[in-house]
């Protein structure tokens, strides 16, 4: 009689290649599931570290770009810098046809400049004339590089110093009219009258081929925050004038230059704010019709911070004398006793990033 036997092996391998491979529409519900409540609990304490790690990195393109113009004033013999330019974006315009920059205190855009080479005319003969009136005559050759285009080689705003010796006078271009002003360095001096003589135009820093730097989007350099002996905020809510930091051939900085102290050559410190475009004061009219710098549009937070008072943003400081450029953490503010003012609050956070230690940059 013969067994018939049964091989189990091979019955559970024909079961197991008739099994569909792969997940249920519930398994792969609840794997979802679960990764969205990770996702929810964590994005709030990550957040934090990422909007750190953005200022952190601009602060760091700003000491590296700032450097950058300080060794090729080193390197040229010539002055060069960094112009920090002011947002122009979000503008609108008054009835009597005045436009209001809302966020010209923000600074999204650096560009380098540079001081090009005196000027001494197109040719080896140039010569000029001025009255006594400071009319400057130019002949048909020499006019076609001055004017008011930035084309031009000699702009409203340049230095003349007339038979290479003398004072350097201001030069005022309006159309096809140049003057300068007697009257610059002594009020009581009276005007002169110079016929063919010879001329060196010192001009004023222009943008070099190096292109632009642009920070991520939401973060800023907070200009209102910013500045040295002189704030580097806008004077009014139409105030276009970007903020320069020129050096010297010899490392140290010639002139920082902005809206409310004008070319200014002392030695303070020059403070940098990097932080973020949610935390900037913005201009708003007020119930007398007035523009004042307001926080209506900071983040609902008790009390609201700005971008000098927020630990996540960075100082960037330059030292004058030295050249040495530094870059520090916001400081967190004296716990305890009467809150400061903002004046307080900003010169505290200022000093702590005079004082600590760099933590990068040069």
């Amino acid at each position: 009689m013969k067994i018939l036997q049964y091989d189990f092996r091979k019955s559970a391998c024909r079961t197991m290649r008739c099994r569909p491979s792969g997940l249920t529409l519930v398994e792969l519900l609840v794997v979802v599931s679960i990764m969205s409540i990770l996702l929810a609990v964590s994005v709030p304490a990550i957040r934090p570290m990422l909007e750190t790690q953005k200022t952190r990195n601009a602060a760091d393109t700003v000491s590296t770009f700032l450097s950058q113009a300080r060794l090729r004033a080193m390197e040229t013999g010539l002055p060069c810098g960094v112009r920090f330019e002011r947002y122009t974006g979000l503008q609108f315009q008054e009835g009597t046809g005045v436009v209001v920059y809302m966020y010209n205190g923000a600074c999204l855009q650096m560009r380098q400049v540079a001081v090009p080479r005196p000027y001494g005319g197109c040719t080896e003969v140039s010569r000029l004339s001025v009255n006594n009136t400071g009319v400057i005559t130019l002949d048909s050759m020499e006019s076609v590089f001055w004017g008011e285009n930035d084309n031009c080689i000699v702009r409203s705003g340049d230095q003349i110093q007339f038979d290479y010796q003398g004072p350097r006078y201001g030069l005022a271009i309006s159309g096809t009219s140049v003057s300068i002003n007697w009257q610059q360095f002594d009020p009581a001096s009276p005007g002169k009258n110079l016929t063919q003589v010879p001329f060196k135009v010192y001009r004023q820093p222009r943008p070099t081929l190096a292109a632009p730097v642009r920070f991520p989007q939401g973060v800023v350099i907070d200009l209102n925050a910013s500045g040295s002996t002189d704030e580097f905020a806008a004077l009014n809510e139409n105030d276009l004038k970007h903020v320069t930091i020129m050096f010297l051939p010899n490392g140290e900085v010639d002139y920082v230059d902005s809206s409310i102290g004008g070319k200014n050559t002392d030695n303070n410190p020059i403070f940098l704010c990097v932080g973020l475009w949610d935390r900037m004061k913005v201009w708003i009219k007020d119930s007398t019709n007035d523009y004042n710098l307001s926080t209506d549009y900071l983040p609902e937070e008790t009390p609201p911070r700005l971008n000098y008072e927020d630990l996540n943003n960075f100082w960037v400081t330059v030292f004058p004398k030295t050249g040495a450029i530094t870059v520090q953490p916001v400081a967190a503010p004296n716990a305890g006793g009467t809150p400061p003012t903002p004046l307080e609050a900003l010169e505290a956070s200022r000093a702590h990033a005079k004082d600590i230690q760099a933590i990068g940059g040069r």
